[in-house]
């Protein structure tokens, strides 16, 4: 079983994780930073799974999003009282 990992390493995977990259290298990244500040270096899998977080969170629209695309009619007004619930907003087919 892996040690918890530190706020402060969980905050660099943050800075550090680019969609656009690798987790691999993000990894890399990370636990380079884990070390120099002093924590236990975390596992691949423990970055990897948080990396998925991450990006899922990220991949959510921002409630301004939703509004705009209520405006430009590409979303149905009861698609924002969904997203403040957290159920999810669908999106319209273009």
């Amino acid at each position: 079983m892996a040690p918890p990992i530190s706020r402060h390493v969980l905050e660099a995977v943050f800075k550090r994780d680019d969609p656009r990259r690798p987790i691999a290298e993000t990894y890399r990244q990370v636990a380079a930073d884990a070390e120099r500040l002093g924590y236990t270096r975390p596992s691949y899998e423990q970055i990897r799974a948080f990396v998925h977080r991450v990006r899922r969170i990220n991949k959510q629209p921002t409630t301004s999003d939703v509004l705009l695309d209520i405006a430009f009619i590409r979303r149905h007004p009861n698609e924002l009282v969904e997203h403040w619930a957290g159920i999810g907003v669908r999106q319209v087919p273009q």
